[in-house]
């Protein structure tokens, strides 16, 4: 099976069709977007964004939103409709070395990618980068390998798979690189003069291994007080 393969066809089956898988990525992708309602974004950039299943849960009050992935994926209906009507471009974009100019976009978004990147660190420095000052980071972040995560993942996701003819223990395997507190690490490194506020689920005051996820908001501070 290629990345392009899985992400194209068996993506989509596997966590959007319904069921268990379905009821949580959906509450994942409403998690990521309860920031202050306050905040309001010209240009949005989504980063590893694939065929932009996350699109139809942000405010569309912006004015661009630039959906990038390293991965010609086909767009779903949503985003494809955003496209036709000049709100959303699609671009391919490496992580670790993004285009766009320094402070030129208002928000960054991160949905369950930092685990694929080979040089993550790199990547969050390019998102601290491209943000403007006071614009948002937000980052959604798997609590895998934590035990609460494993147990889900053996029990839902990978009979899921197995209905659907996949092996995604195998999948998981090759995708997820980065260990989740690697991740955490990464980010208070990279964001440590910035506003960073963490959304743990389902339980507040744990770590990970009794986490599904965290969620991360970040506010950019002055970038010329600070040099990373």
């Amino acid at each position: 099976m290629n990345e392009n393969g899985f992400y194209d066809q068996d993506y989509k089956n596997m966590f959007y069709s319904g069921g268990s898988a379905g009821w949580a990525t959906r509450r994942i992708h409403r998690a990521l977007e309860k920031y202050p309602q306050k905040l309001s974004f010209t240009e949005i950039l989504e980063i590893g964004g694939g065929a932009g299943l996350h699109v139809e849960y942000v405010n569309d009050n912006y004015s661009l939103y630039t959906l990038t992935d390293i991965l010609d994926v086909s767009l779903e209906s949503f985003p494809q409709k955003m496209l036709d009507c000049g709100k959303l471009r699609k671009r391919l974009e490496n992580a670790e070395s993004l285009t766009c100019a320094d402070n030129s976009v208002d928000r960054v978004i991160f949905m369950c990618v930092l685990h694929h990147i080979p040089n993550v660190e790199m990547a969050l420095k390019e998102s601290r980068r491209v943000v403007k000052d006071g614009g948002l980071v937000s980052i959604y972040l798997p609590c895998d390998p934590g035990l609460i995560y494993r147990f889900c993942r053996k029990i839902l996701t990978e009979m899921r798979a197995k209905r659907l003819g996949l092996d995604y223990g195998l999948v998981n395997a090759r995708e997820h690189r980065n260990h989740f507190h690697q991740l955490y690490t990464l980010i208070h490194h990279v964001f440590k003069h910035d506003l960073i506020k963490v959304q743990r689920w389902p339980f507040p005051f744990l770590y990970y291994d009794f986490n599904l996820y965290f969620i991360f908001q970040i506010k950019k501070i002055d970038s010329e007080l600070f040099k990373i």
